[in-house]
């Protein structure tokens, strides 16, 4: 990979050294130039940024290059661009299409991947003018805006500063993925999945994305313990690799991507009605007395969503537009699921969505293990039910042929859903608006599509 590193002033420039020391370890083929502001220099000297895969080191000036096009020259040279760390000075910058140094102006031209990394000083974070660059940036496609963590202000410990997120991360956002035949790769901030042939079916390789706010639920869990000692029809556990999970699969293709091709016809409804009962299976497993009752890590995301707790700019913009757009929407949907949660627990999947379903010749099997935790059942069954719900009104309106699907996966499961049809489809679409916005990236036409299927379920009662 050819990466251009840009190194603004942010005190956590100091770091970046280390960081190209880890390229040299970790990416020794990794051919890197690195571009240095004048702000950075008080934090980094360009000496410092030398090693054996840095090509060269130039001060980020349009003095300092002579009339050299570096623009022109690393645009199309680049197979990535990280900005770490990214100033807040940088950010607004690079919202307002300045191009006043080769940087900014390599950005503009290149069509390589662009990751910025804030670091930032206490109240950076939450101030108007980073909410505005930040969201500026996601909105017009410019580059990805890795979230920064918690860090201690150098000037007064007492404060919260945020330093930029994981530089792996960032390199793993714009590193190409290697091409091999018989493999697929499905990535998002929140999940990664790589799909590859094996010797005998297919191997389904998941890890929490590089943005994901929660790992997956620990393999030695008593949850999960609990699951993996009963031989349940229809579930396929996984086996723990790095943070993430292997799955021995049958086929390559899951219900969703099905669906999502070819429509409701490409699939019967009776593999729903089977995945509603292995569903129905797993919530009759007793819950031992050493487990808690918690959040799915789906429903933590909305409610901090909802209730306004989540740091990241997209997602706050996103929650001050609920309330702008008409429908009352994020109240309602607060109140849909405090109702939702106050039923009993069961020992829940977490995370049934249909992208989760492998379509197999005997029995569609749910990869199962990364979300397993102990809630009401109605916080399974709506991830099933609003995805289906969601296919209809995208594609067919109400067509008859996305109802039968709902209709055999709850005859499958046993019975009505504690919580009406539309109102579980109505939570289920909010966390994919959610999903959506915080780790795929910003847009206006999809967030308000969204809207209009959460505000027209939660209006219009069962009516499917």
């Amino acid at each position: 990979m050819r990466l251009l590193l840009v190194v603004t002033g942010s005190a956590t420039a100091a770091h970046v050294p280390y960081w190209i020391n880890w390229i040299a370890m970790h990416r020794p083929d990794c051919r890197v130039r690195v571009l240095v502001t004048v702000g950075a220099r008080r934090f980094v000297t360009p000496a410092s940024l030398t090693s054996t895969v840095v090509d060269e080191v130039l001060v980020d000036a349009w003095d300092a290059v002579d009339d050299r096009p570096v623009h022109v020259e690393y645009a199309g040279w680049a197979d990535g661009v990280i900005v770490y760390p990214a100033s807040q000075n940088y950010l607004a910058d690079l919202a307002s299409d300045r191009a006043d140094r080769p940087s900014l102006l390599t950005i503009a031209l290149t069509t390589a991947p662009v990751v910025v990394a804030p670091g930032l000083p206490p109240g950076g974070l939450t101030s108007p003018s980073l909410v505005r660059s930040w969201t500026t940036i996601e909105q017009r496609g410019t580059a990805t805006v890795l979230s920064p963590v918690p860090g201690v202000s150098k000037h007064d410990p007492a404060l919260t500063s945020w330093a930029p997120g994981d530089f792996t991360a960032a390199v793993a956002l714009v590193e190409p993925a290697p091409e091999r035949a018989g493999r697929t790769v499905l990535q998002t901030g929140l999940l990664r999945t790589e799909i590859e042939a094996a010797d005998i079916g297919w191997t389904w390789t998941r890890t929490p994305g590089v943005a994901a706010p929660a790992p997956f639920t620990a393999h030695s869990s008593p949850e999960l313990v609990a699951v993996s000692r009963f031989v349940l029809d229809g579930l396929l556990l996984g086996s723990p690799v790095g943070d993430g999970r292997v799955y021995a699969a049958p086929a390559p293709r899951s219900v969703a991507g099905a669906l999502t091709d070819d429509g409701p016809s490409a699939v019967d409804p009776t593999v729903l009605e089977a995945v509603g009962a292995s569903l129905r299976e797993l919530h009759g497993v007793s819950i031992p007395d050493n487990i808690t009752r918690g959040f799915t890590r789906g429903i933590d995301r909305l409610v901090t969503w909802l209730d306004g707790r989540e740091l990241a700019p997209t997602a706050r913009v996103a929650r001050e537009r609920l309330d702008v757009l008409p429908g009352e929407v994020a109240a309602r949907l607060r109140t849909v699921v405090e109702a939702l949660l106050d039923a009993p627990p069961v020992l829940c999947h977490g995370a049934p969505t249909l992208g989760s379903v492998v379509l197999s010749g005997e029995r569609p099997l749910l990869l199962t293990g990364e979300d397993v935790a102990v809630a009401p059942a109605d916080t399974d069954l709506l991830w099933v039910i609003g995805e289906l719900v969601e296919y209809g009104l995208t594609f067919d309106g109400a067509d008859a042929g996305w109802t039968a699907h709902v209709d055999a996966f709850l005859a499958g499961y046993g019975g009505s859903s504690r919580t009406s049809v539309a109102e579980l489809a109505a939570v289920r679409i909010a966390l994919h608006l959610h999903d959506y916005i915080v780790y795929v990236g910003w847009s206006t036409t999809e967030f308000d599509r969204y809207h209009r299927m959460i505000r027209y379920l939660l209006e219009n009662g069962d009516a499917r």
